[in-house]
């Protein structure tokens, strides 16, 4: 017999409504028991009735066994819920177990992530690093290599203009020498000149006086 049913049959028999729904189920059960026994009346009639004692008999022990049915069937829904409670918080425990490892997976992704992330900033921060001091190994190399062929185009020019130097130099020694044996000639030729002058004025001298 459902709840509200028990109610309505204990208002009906005399007891007060707020307080019968103040009850429970095994409040309601027994104090109907207690109606049922005491054979109380949900409208009391002002002459009594005869009551068959085997069929008072016969309807307490099926309102017996109807409302033990249906304790059973409350203890079995009870067990059900439970049963289903139970089967719920489980599957909540195993959801938020797969949620937590689930989370600590993301996480050791998200580290292992970060360590990946973290070594490619250093190894492209290394390589940088390494390409700066080659380029700045290569400009100082081109910068060496240039001052060293500037160093050699000078003393190549320097070499070359020694050579302008010391050619220049013999071929104006040349030219001294060719110019002091021309006056050197032209000295003997007039000192050869003078010596036959010489000779002929004596002779001329010489023939006249004969």
């Amino acid at each position: 017999m459902a709840d509200d049913h028990l109610r309505t049959k204990l208002v009906a028999a005399g007891y007060d409504e707020e307080l019968v729904w103040s009850w429970e189920r095994d409040e309601l059960m027994a104090r109907y028991a207690e109606v049922l026994v005491e054979g109380a009346k949900a409208k009391p009639v002002p002459a009594p009735v005869t009551v068959d004692p085997a069929l008072e008999r016969e309807r307490l022990v099926f309102e017996q066994r109807k409302w033990e049915a249906e304790q059973k069937k409350l203890e079995a829904d009870q067990e059900k819920e439970k049963l289903q409670w139970e089967a719920e918080q489980k599957k909540w425990e195993a959801d938020q177990e797969e949620r937590k490892l689930q989370r600590e997976e993301e996480q050791k992704k998200w580290e292992a992530d970060q360590i990946v992330r973290k070594a490619q900033t250093e190894a492209q921060s290394e390589a940088e690093k390494q390409k700066l001091e080659f380029e700045k190994l290569r400009a100082e190399n081109e910068h060496q290599r240039w001052l060293a062929d500037r160093d050699d185009k000078q003393r190549q020019e320097q070499a070359e203009q020694a050579q302008r130097d010391v050619g220049r130099k013999r071929e104006d020694a040349k030219e001294k020498a060719k110019t002091e044996r021309k006056y050197d000639n032209a000295a003997k030729a007039r000192k050869y000149g003078e010596a036959i002058r010489g000779s002929i004025i004596p002779m001329g001298a010489t023939l006249w006086m004969l």
